[in-house]
């Protein structure tokens, strides 16, 4: 299964593990393939230099340590088309991710995101639902 997780659940699974953690392991374990886009890549980034998530970064943990971590587990691709659909523009380049890169889903813990459910034939499911779908080999998409 192709999966974009969004930057807040890359961000949430490397500063406080839980279940967006334990999804992204599990998924990379699994040989789902992580898709990723050099703008989600920047927003990961953008946030991590922030003065609440650069007090949280271990000395050898740098940003850009945990970006490589990252990279090495996603596939990064470059949307051609931008779709504008989202009620908050800044998460159309998810949404444009998920389509260029042919995904079955979308985990994010974004509520501007979850509350459109799908877009075309991508889901959009919470970190717990992923889990749980992976996990248990429930997802039955269309593809």
């Amino acid at each position: 299964m192709r999966i974009v997780p969004d930057a807040n659940v890359v961000i949430s699974a490397f500063f406080f593990s839980g279940v967006p953690m334990r999804f992204l392991c599990k998924a990379f374990e699994d040989g789902h393939v992580l898709i990723t886009s050099n703008a989600i890549l920047s927003e990961i980034r953008s946030t991590m230099n922030k003065p609440f998530f650069r007090k949280r970064i271990d000395r050898q943990d740098h940003p850009e340590q945990i970006l490589a971590d990252y990279r090495r587990m996603a596939t990064t691709i470059d949307p051609v088309a931008i779709p504008s659909v989202c009620r908050d523009p800044n998460d159309n380049m998810v949404l444009a991710c998920a389509a260029e890169a042919g995904a079955e889903a979308i985990v994010t813990g974004d509520k501007d995101l979850q509350v459109m459910g799908r877009y075309g034939l991508v889901e959009i499911w919470s970190p717990a639902v992923a889990l749980t779908r992976i996990s248990e080999d429930t997802w039955n998409g269309a593809r």
